[in-house]
């Protein structure tokens, strides 16, 4: 509910007092923290959709609690771990500007900061040679992190179908 951007400045003063800023391990923090409720709010959706009988079921057949999670409950809940993943992913790898602010030293800045420096030329010129082949490069692991999880969409869309 509140604006991104107002976020930006007290992160930053936190992260400076921890002694996280110019760190990948703060910008992980960072990312982990923006992803969380949205994580939580798909995966508390995905597993209330599954019945209660099934986790019921396999406690009576003697299964414990992580081997009911495991075995039982992972499988079921495969497309929204999937759902998940993609949009954390996506978050972190497109995200730009906690990124610029949060880290200085030119070898820890994530690729659309580094994309910002190599194409912007002297006096503000943009090379749009440049940015167009980081777009395309910047692309590859998206499509191929969506590709990898499709079968976990097509599993949750036919999961409920009836056959006849």
């Amino acid at each position: 509910m509140v604006p991104y951007q107002a976020i930006l400045t007290p992160a930053f003063l936190e992260l400076n007092f921890l002694h996280l800023t110019n760190s990948l391990l703060g910008l992980v923090f960072f990312y982990s923290t923006f992803n969380l409720p949205f994580g939580v709010f798909v995966m508390r959706n995905t597993f209330s959709q599954i019945p209660a009988e099934l986790e019921e079921s396999a406690r009576v057949d003697g299964a414990g609690t992580l081997t009911t999670l495991w075995r039982v409950m992972r499988p079921l809940v495969a497309p929204g771990i999937a759902t998940t993943v993609l949009y954390a992913f996506l978050f972190a790898w497109t995200e730009f500007l906690a990124a610029l602010t949060f880290l200085t030293q030119q070898g820890k800045c994530t690729f659309p900061v580094a994309l910002l420096n190599v194409e912007t030329g002297t006096f503000g010129q943009v090379n749009y040679g440049y940015l167009v082949a980081g777009a395309v490069i910047a692309m590859i692991p998206c499509v191929v992190l969506y590709l990898t999880l499709q079968r976990y969409y097509v599993q949750g869309l036919t999961s409920g179908a009836v056959k006849g």
